[in-house]
């Protein structure tokens, strides 16, 4: 039996072409450093696809506003998860968020903010302590109101806080925390930060509560910068690296052990003292041959290279051991390294800010490993991420297991072209390849839902639109998306009056005025309203009440382009507890034409879910919708003509046993013909809901027999179909709950134009966590498609996602995804 939602419907539309998915392999590496299964490696940037599926990877449509930056993380070994800690700029000023994940990459729960005072917080660092299994953050902090102070906070492994904010340091001036890390021996952390005030560098012994060990800090380096800790577990100790300025213009790299205690142990020592200067040095601990690897960036051949990174192996006491270590001297600068040592292949992996491609991508991420033995691994320096502007702000976590011993990059990105998100990618720790793809990691706080499409064919750019709760109400959100699957703005605030809730957003987009036009209801008051957005993504106008008519719900559009100007269609409740549907002729401008909407479909019972496409051959639309006059639910059509005019009468489409339900709507312009599918109820019993369709000629009269698209065990809903007219095939896409252990998933179907289906079921998007409401639409000239929907991968609230694909015919057997 069918439950009657009265959800958004949209342009029909629907993925785009044969899909296939990628097939996600995950490194499996044992103690001796065999590799069972290799990891599939995906280099370059992330918009690229793959040559013999044509799948890009998924990618977060729905996107924090601001800026989120300087992020930090670290591995929970008992939880087999990261901690990822970041400053963020979506509140009233600069706070610390965190986001818990999964081995994986997947994300588990919500963004959660770790300290929101008053004032600014920022450059946070993370540590885990696995004696209690819990986390500590530690911040710059200026709540004061004057100066900045170091604050930290513990947090449990389910990213609970516990207890409040405690104070580390407040002295004068500023102090800037710049390492956190934590001895499981004594069961205790050390901080390192700069005190602006004295000059130096410091150190504070935290209890596991975050509570001070003695009550003051400790001197570790007058004159000291950019320090950086590293925990030996060997001797239970620790040993700092920062930069000094020996005289003006000629910074050196110098190192300091430290004793559990926090006593300093000998004498500072030099690293690096070559003539040039060496700045923001950074190390970590080989626990089997118990040295360190220190790097730093280099001036020393500035003339010719830029600035360089450098490395140097040292002992427990400091000494040298071997040569200097050219870790990339490529063009341009490097800057900004960090390193991280994975006890399972023996391997340092030092990751950076890279110029060398500054003119043609940007800033990029770049790694390189490094042997037990100081030698350059064989893969040489590779890509982590090369998308287009900048990123930068690389931090490192190490997960060393048995199986699937990795890395995990976290950075700040500036993709969007603006506000810069805080991004992640996993890389195999035995050859450096990188695991699956680049993810998000700063998402929007409360749930993205129904997200539409709409193609720009002059911009070759897509335009996505959804309900969006960030801000408590639902407002209208959308993203301009390039085809290459490149954000080029930050997420645009279509309408959001902080009062009302706008709901179930439809888009279209017109080719003359360069503009497109969103449509939604205003829940609250029953209105169907709309925008206009140029190609920018600027909004320049706000339009209310097409409906004129009461309680109006559920917006459709299309576009004609003979005339320039579009049809909306939505579900409206003229008679009190009755829904009918509407339709308002809307000019090139978003104004509507015409005093009133017009009636398509009035009867007793409740007509709802209209959908809409325009037939360029005849200059009309046709418009369907679902249908209770006779049962639960039929699928009904109507023709309109340009002017509004109804053509001929209504006409049923389909008619069986339960509900049919959910119609979508693709003209086929080579045949001049249409395809409508639904979800039908009537094997609810045996297969619960399933995919059907059913040619429709220009005319009105039913071609063919219904056609069966999917019957597949469980449910199938809410499908979206589309036209490609490079193929002469329709793709009908669908939400899909046949795999217990995923979820809903998103699945397709090709469709020839006679009604014959082309291959079969095509699982489009599987994953974890469930994805609902796809939608799609298509660039012949990019000869490459777009997949939106909302995703609840993280188990708590839903995002956007969308993904890229090029269509690969044929493929004949499916391909299954199974994330990790």
């Amino acid at each position: 039996m069918k439950t009657k939602l009265f959800l958004t419907t949209a342009l029909a539309m629907g993925l785009l072409a044969f899909a296939s998915v990628l097939v996600l392999s995950q490194s499996t590496q044992l103690a001796d450093n065999h590799v069972l299964s290799p990891p599939l490696a995906v280099t370059g940037a992330s918009s690229d696809v793959d040559e013999t599926t044509g799948a890009g990877p998924d990618f977060m449509v729905s996107l924090p506003l601001d800026h989120q930056a300087d992020p930090s993380v670290a591995y929970n070994p008992d939880e087999d998860e990261y901690l990822v800690v970041w400053w963020d700029e979506r509140g009233s000023d600069t706070d610390i968020y965190g986001q818990l994940f999964s081995a994986s990459g997947i994300p588990q729960g919500d963004n959660f903010v770790v300290s929101n005072a008053t004032g600014e917080q920022s450059y946070p660092v993370v540590a885990y302590n696995s004696t209690d299994h819990n986390y500590m953050v530690v911040w710059r902090d200026k709540r004061g109101g004057t100066d900045y102070d170091v604050y930290a906070q513990v947090v449990g492994s389910t990213g609970t806080l516990s207890g409040t904010n405690t104070t580390v340091n407040t002295d004068g001036n500023d102090q800037k925390p710049w390492d956190l890390v934590y001895d499981p021996n004594a069961n205790h952390y050390l901080v390192v930060w700069v005190d602006a005030g004295d000059d130096r560098v410091e150190g504070q012994l935290l209890s596991p509560s975050g509570g001070l060990i003695g009550t003051n800090a400790f001197p570790i380096a007058a004159g000291g910068d950019g320090p950086r800790a590293a925990y030996n577990s060997n001797r239970n100790s620790y040993m700092v690296v920062y930069y000094y300025e020996e005289a003006a213009g000629n910074r050196d790299i110098y190192g300091q052990a430290i004793a559990a205690d926090g006593s300093l142990s000998g004498s500072a020592f030099s690293i690096c003292n070559d003539a040039a200067n060496q700045t923001y040095p950074n190390l970590e601990f080989n626990s089997g041959t118990h040295e360190y690897l220190v790097v730093w960036q280099d001036k020393r051949n500035d003339a010719t290279t830029g600035t360089d990174l450098y490395a140097r192996r040292i002992d427990e006491d400091g000494n040298a051991q071997g040569s200097e270590i050219v870790v990339s001297n490529a063009d341009d600068a490097q800057n900004r390294p960090d390193v991280a040592y994975n006890s399972r292949v023996n391997q340092w992996l030092v990751a950076w800010e890279d110029y060398r491609d500054r003119n043609t991508s940007g800033v990029d991420v770049y790694g390189q490993r490094v042997l037990s033995t100081g030698s350059l691994a064989g893969q040489g320096n590779f890509v982590i991420y090369d998308g287009p502007n900048n990123q930068g702000s690389v931090a490192l976590a190490v997960r060393p297991t048995q199986t699937g011993a990795e890395y995990l990059a976290v950075w700040e990105d500036q993709r969007s072209g603006d506000g810069l998100e805080v991004v992640g990618q996993r890389i195999g720790a035995l050859t450096g390849a990188l695991d699956w793809h680049d993810f998000n990691v700063s998402a929007p706080l409360e749930s993205q839902e129904h997200p539409r499409v709409a193609y720009n064919a002059a911009g070759q750019q897509f335009l996505v639109v959804w309900q969006d709760e960030r801000g408590g109400n639902a407002a209208i959100y959308a993203q301009i998306v390039l085809t290459s699957g490149i954000p080029i703005t930050d997420n645009i605030v279509v309408q959001d009056n902080g009062i009302q809730d706008m709901v179930n957003p439809v888009a279209a987009y017109n080719p003359t005025d360069k503009n497109y036009l969103v449509v939604w209801e205003n829940q609250d008051y029953g209105n169907i309203e709309a925008a206009l957005l140029n190609a920018a993504g600027t909004v320049s106008l706000i339009m209310n009440n097409y409906n004129g008519v009461p309680t109006s719900t559920q917006p459709a559009i299309a576009y004609n382009t003979t005339i320039n100007q579009y049809l909306v269609v939505f579900a409206s409740q003229a008679g009190v507890g009755i829904y009918d549907i509407y339709g308002r002729l809307v000019y090139s401008d978003g104004l509507p034409s015409g005093a009133a909407p017009f009636t398509i479909s009035v009867d007793a019972a409740d007509q709802s879910l209209p959908q809409v496409d325009y037939n360029a051959t005849d200059d009309e639309y046709l418009v369907v919708w679902s249908d209770e006059r006779a049962d639960e639910g039929d699928i009904y059509g109507r023709r309109v003509d340009a002017d509004g005019t109804l053509l001929g009468s209504e006409f049923l489409i389909a008619h069986d046993t339960d509900a049919q339900d959910a119609p979508s709507v693709a003209w086929n312009e080579d045949d001049n013909e249409y395809l409508v599918v639904w979800h039908d109820y009537r094997d609810s019993g045996a297969t619960g809901a399933d995919i059907y369709g059913r040619r429709v000629g220009a005319d009105g009269s039913l071609l063919g027999s219904e056609i069966t698209l999917c019957t597949a065990s469980e449910y199938q809903q809410y499908p979206r179909a589309r036209y490609i007219p490079a193929y002469g095939r329709y793709f009908v896409i669908w939400q899909d709950n046949r795999n217990a252990d995923t979820g809903w998933d998103i699945y397709g179907q090709n469709v020839n134009g006679d009604g014959s289906l082309y291959g079969g079921n095509v699982p489009r998007f599987v994953f974890s966590g469930d994805q609902r409401w796809p939608d799609g639409d298509f660039s012949p000239e990019a000869n490459r498609g777009l997949t939106v929907w909302q995703d609840g991968r993280n188990g708590t609230t839903y995002e956007v996602y969308g993904r890229i694909k090029e269509p690969r015919f044929p493929i004949y057997l499916p391909l299954v995804l199974r994330n990790y």
